[in-house]
């Protein structure tokens, strides 16, 4: 089986776990909905397990549960690539983790925006810094280099987005906004879910 974290109606990613069965929680607006006591986690877990053979590799669903049980809304491949590091010199720099959420690696000038009224500061091959990944961010995708969120996580809308376009995207990085510097170079790694500065 593959191991899973499970949002209600959201994207679900399937990573290859070897032989080993590690399915997280779902996840709801209401709070954490335990499934394997339920019974449902085993459903699940075959549906996903289902896709992913006839894919023939990780795949990303969507899917929704009723009265009938779980029902598939779309999968598409999940391309997971190897964490590979362009420049070593990244390495010697301040960084901060998060879940990663795009494919490759990317660089530019970092533009912390706090708002949506500040996004006409993002110039094409940027790096957005942003507290929210939300579904506002979708057009201004084609301009940056990467994104890195201190919210969101790597199942949600704008992340397939940004991983269909093939940018690199680090969410879930606490105080991001706070603490790399607006105008500096910044790396995203979509894959390893690590973001460097130049100090």
């Amino acid at each position: 089986m593959s191991a899973c974290w499970v949002r209600v109606g959201m994207p679900v990613k399937i990573f290859p776990a070897g032989p080993v069965t590690r399915i997280a929680r779902i996840v709801t607006f209401d709070g954490d909905l335990d499934l394997a006591v339920a019974g449902q986690a085993v459903t699940l877990g075959r549906l996903l397990r289902k896709t992913e053979d006839i894919f023939g590799m990780p795949v990303e669903i969507e899917w929704a549960l009723d009265e009938q049980g779980f029902r598939l809304l779309q999968a598409r491949p999940l391309h997971v690539e190897p964490i590979v590091v362009p420049d070593a010199i990244w390495l010697q720099h301040p960084g901060l983790n998060g879940h990663p959420a795009g494919i490759g690696w990317g660089s530019g000038r970092a533009v912390v925006v706090n708002c949506e009224c500040e996004l006409s500061r993002v110039a094409p091959g940027d790096i957005l810094v942003t507290r929210v990944a939300g579904p506002a961010l979708s057009h201004i995708l084609p301009r940056v280099a990467g994104v890195v969120a201190e919210l969101g996580g790597s199942t949600s809308h704008l992340a397939s987005l940004a991983r269909e376009r093939g940018i690199p995207m680090v969410l879930g990085v606490l105080d991001a906004t706070r603490k790399i510097p607006d105008g500096a170079q910044v790396a995203v790694d979509g894959v390893a879910g690590v973001v460097r500065w130049l100090a």
